[in-house]
């Protein structure tokens, strides 16, 4: 009689699938992070003789344009176009990276590296694997959030010293090549073969839980009730639980989906927006700007190398730590300790005086920005459901990207006004804190009650 729930408790649920695709999209896709130009930002600057802030300024066009197709790839992802989103953004993003090095001039760079290459990481980046995940998972997607974001972490882990020994030995341009062939190489195929926009489409339900006997409901977000006895559908990729009784909550945990309607005319979506626009901000800016100034301190390109690899180990880690906790812990008191943790990390960094010191604090806030990855999607999940969770991200990225996409750019600006990172880096420091404040008052929106009209008795 047990050889049925242990059948059922080892099936392989296809979700983990998308978990797959998502860490191997999100390690490919950390070429185009601001680490990877700040490693090459000197050789750049000296080759083609202009500044760190005209340099910078193609991370800010890049993240610009991702933001403003932001909204109809929200828009085809509810729709399904998974596949060719993540196929031909990585067909141009590779392409975007392969050319610059044959170019000499800054504003050719400008297009390829920052027009072409942001349209292509909108089309397999952050917004399309973490809606997916989100559509695929309920009850576990802390924990297949943490575990795609290893991808991501382990990006920055493997290509920071990557980038740094072919800086030495190959050049930038050289560097930047190979860094689209191995976008090329990570992306296309696994995107192709298993994406898909949710379980639904498939047969399955989210988190592997076995559906009630009942008919389906007719959307993914309504919530479904369990039947006396649930038994797993006959196909082989849904997971059973244990017990057979035992994983249904997964399903009745459904969470209120709201449209992009009535997402936008709530206080948490802009909210969440203006806190979360501003953490990335300062992120953005240190990770662009933190390998340059680990250069002007004295340390060599393999010593700031080593250090950005420290910050890829702890985020790899911890990523999938932050997740299980986002399960447990709600995910606004998560994000307001992963802001202030990242305000005194850079703070400390501002201080330190010591290679020692530096280890420290980088170890301080690589750990708070990998929370901060995790749980920012866990709460957009958490607080407006599946069904339109596309178009609500789509719609946020434009004024969540003006925010952040100004941040290199303007530390990159007071470096050369100042020649020091100092007033820069104080103003991170102050914005991670701000952003605390905003979450703090993020709370989760409530849908309004319309009282019935009232009629007037007959008299």
């Amino acid at each position: 009689m047990s050889a049925e729930p242990s059948r059922r408790r080892f099936r392989y649920f296809y979700g983990w699938n998308i978990v797959a695709v998502a860490a191997i999209a999100q390690l490919a896709g950390t070429a185009s992070n601001n680490t990877m130009l700040g490693i090459f930002m000197p050789a750049m600057e000296q080759d083609l003789g202009v500044s760190r802030a005209a340099i910078s300024g193609i991370s800010t066009v890049a993240r610009l344009v991702e933001s403003f197709i932001a909204p109809l790839v929200g828009i085809l992802l509810d729709r399904g176009w998974h596949k060719w989103l993540v196929v031909g953004g990585a067909l141009l993003a590779g392409i975007g990276f392969a050319l610059p090095g044959t170019s000499d001039e800054l504003w050719q760079i400008y297009v390829l590296r920052g027009l072409v290459v942001g349209i292509g990481v909108a089309g397999f980046g952050r917004l399309v694997m973490s809606v997916t995940i989100s559509n695929w998972f309920i009850a576990k997607r802390g924990r297949a959030m943490g575990i795609s974001a290893i991808g991501g972490s382990g990006g920055a882990l493997l290509l920071a010293p990557l980038s740094a020994w072919m800086l030495t030995t190959l050049g930038w341009r050289w560097g930047w090549a190979i860094l689209g062939l191995m976008i090329w190489l990570l992306v296309l195929v696994p995107g192709a073969l298993f994406m898909v926009r949710r379980p639904e489409d498939v047969g399955l339900t989210p988190d592997g839980a076995p559906p009630p006997s009942a008919s389906p409901p007719p959307s993914p977000s309504a919530s479904p009730q369990p039947s006396p006895s649930p038994s797993p559908p006959p196909s082989p990729s849904n997971e059973g639980p244990p017990g057979g009784a035992s994983q249904p909550p997964a399903v009745l945990t459904e969470e209120d989906s709201w449209t992009l309607h009535d997402a936008l005319r709530t206080r948490a979506f802009w909210l969440l927006i203006v806190a979360l626009g501003v953490g990335e901000l300062a992120q953005q800016a240190v990770n662009l700007h933190l390998f340059p100034y680990l250069y002007d301190l004295g340390y060599s390109p393999l010593v700031g190398a080593s250090i950005i690899t420290l910050r890829g180990v702890i985020s790899v880690t911890s990523a999938p730590l932050w997740g299980l906790l986002s399960e447990q812990v709600p995910p606004r008191g998560l994000l307001i300790a992963t802001f202030a943790q990242y305000a005194f990390g850079i703070y400390m960094l501002l201080q330190a005086d010591s290679l020692a010191g530096v280890f420290l604090a980088v170890g301080i806030y690589g750990l708070a920005l990998s929370g901060t990855n995790v749980i920012a999607e866990v709460a957009w999940a958490e607080y407006f459901g599946r069904r339109s969770l596309g178009a609500i991200r789509g719609a946020s990225m434009p004024v969540s990207v003006l925010l952040t996409a100004f941040g290199p750019l303007a530390a990159g600006l007071l470096y050369t006004a100042t020649g020091s990172y100092s007033l820069a880096f104080h103003g991170i420091v102050a914005a991670s804190a701000l952003s605390a404040v905003l979450t703090f008052a993020c709370t989760r929106p409530i849908r309004r009650k319309v009282a019935p009209p009232m009629t007037r008795p007959d008299l």
